[in-house]
């Protein structure tokens, strides 16, 4: 039995005359090592048949969260004894095990550090954000007053834009709430003023930008087409909600005597972010089912860009089930002829007439005039591509991958030249998550699932 130590001797412990060094032992592999430098303690233990020796560091005694203030560095050397006798009982190294404490507690400091650098970070973020009454304050000052016609700009400005969005952040005014403010001057008769409005707030963002006090792409006013501002057709922003998606998958799209051809069209639209225009004009041999890919060829497209599209299972599904009714070798979707492929205006009469509750049913058309009636009112066929795509951005994928998604041309024209990266692996894991979402909302047993899941 080897002697324990006591305090007495661990304070008095000198380096003998003549020796490079000296060892007090305490028992259970611990000792006290005595140099010229000074006294160390060190574990000696067996470890898969190797004779090992392992340092002990200042901090090595609260590893179990016991170690007290005051401490004398005899307790605290025994209690990290106990600490190395637990790792070999559990059939570890101790050596081992510090390295892997060391690298969590490096790991949980650095992540720890980077969540304190990211919080401030967004605190100053926070800080600097400025409502958009305050950004065109900031760009009267450097810019329009510069200008020739800044009186009218400031005059419509106070007039039509700041009282609906002057409190409003700068970084949270959208693109519909632009619109509106040029349908609302378009609705008193003057087009004109509301196109030059559109432009004065596009050119206030395009400045903010331009001086880094936004970040590019928050310019909601540089989508909006001037032209389309007073038309009848009023920019639309009809999103489906998933109640409604859930009631259309499951009770009204079986039960609306569509064709199996325009269900199938239906659920394509929403699962793969097409154009009605694109799925008509689909071809078999644009179509890799055993890939699960579907190009859409330049000349199909409305930006006149070949675009690529991963099928999802959901997706996959709807185009089988066109394969078993296929009547034509070519087109997916053929018309009266099997040699063409259905008029692109078909299947959005189909919709809309089937959610015509105040009218009688037209000659030789559906007498179903409510079968796809929803309850937030009337959809179109081009909703669809706007609702899976807004369903993408509620299940966290980033905004420039739903644009690549949606075969959308870059706006910004620098960025368009020097970056042409396609983003495939991020485009299939987001229709991958979409139409698992839409395959949910169309399960009824699974009605009682609430909860997004993430990209």
């Amino acid at each position: 039995m080897v002697k324990k130590l006591t305090v007495k001797e661990v304070d008095s412990a000198k380096l003998p005359e003549g020796k490079r060094e000296a060892y007090l032992r305490d028992g259970d592999g611990l000792e006290l090592r005595v140099t010229a430098s000074g006294a160390y303690w060190q574990m000696r233990y067996q470890f898969q048949g190797r004779r090992r020796v392992l340092g002990m560091n200042e901090d090595e005694s609260e590893r179990d969260g016991e170690a007290k203030s005051g401490e004398h560095k005899l307790l605290s050397a025994r209690r990290w004894r106990a600490w190395c006798r637990l790792q070999l009982a559990k059939g570890g190294d101790p050596a081992e095990a510090r390295q892997m404490l060391e690298s969590e507690r490096r790991r949980a400091m650095n992540a720890a550090k980077e969540a304190l650098e990211s919080a401030e970070r967004e605190a100053a973020r926070l800080a600097a954000r400025m409502t958009y009454g305050e950004l065109f304050e900031r760009y009267r000052l450097a810019h329009v007053e510069t200008l020739r016609g800044k009186a009218e700009i400031i005059r419509r400005h106070k007039k039509d834009v700041l009282p609906a969005i002057a409190s409003v952040y700068a970084d949270e005014v959208t693109r519909q709430m632009v619109a509106n403010i040029g349908q609302a001057i378009s609705a008193r008769g003057a087009r004109r003023a509301a196109h030059l409005t559109l432009g004065d707030i596009a050119a206030c963002f395009k400045w903010a930008i331009d001086t880094a006090l936004l970040d590019e792409g928050q310019n909601p006013a540089a989508a909006i087409k001037k032209t389309r501002i007073g038309d009848a057709s009023k920019l639309r922003d009809r999103v489906l909600s998933e109640s409604e998606l859930r009631h259309l998958l499951q009770s009204a799209l079986p039960a609306s005597k569509l064709s199996a051809r325009a269900k199938a069209a239906v659920q394509i639209m929403l699962a793969t972010l097409c154009r009605v225009g694109e799925v008509c004009r689909a071809q078999w041999s644009h179509v890799d089912l055993a890939a699960g890919l579907w190009r859409i060829p330049a000349e199909n497209a409305k930006n006149n860009e070949t675009h690529v599209i991963h099928l999802s299972e959901f997706a996959l599904t709807a185009f089988r089930a066109l394969q078993e009714v296929a009547t034509s070798p070519v087109w997916v979707l053929p018309g009266k002829s099997d040699d063409v492929h259905i008029c692109v205006k078909t299947t959005t009469k189909q919709i809309a007439d089937r959610q015509r509750t105040d009218a009688e049913p037209m000659s030789r058309r559906s007498k179903e005039t409510a079968s796809l009636v929803l309850e937030n009112g009337h959809w179109t066929s081009h909703d669809l591509r706007r609702t899976g795509a807004t369903m993408m951005g509620e299940l966290g994928v980033a905004p420039h991958v739903i644009d690549k998604c949606q075969n959308h041309v870059e706006k910004n024209r620098v960025t368009r030249t020097y970056q042409r990266q396609e983003l495939m692996a991020e485009r299939k894991a987001a229709f991958e998550l979409l139409g698992r979402r839409l395959a949910l909302l169309a399960d009824p047993g699974a009605n009682h699932v609430l909860l997004l899941p993430r990209a």
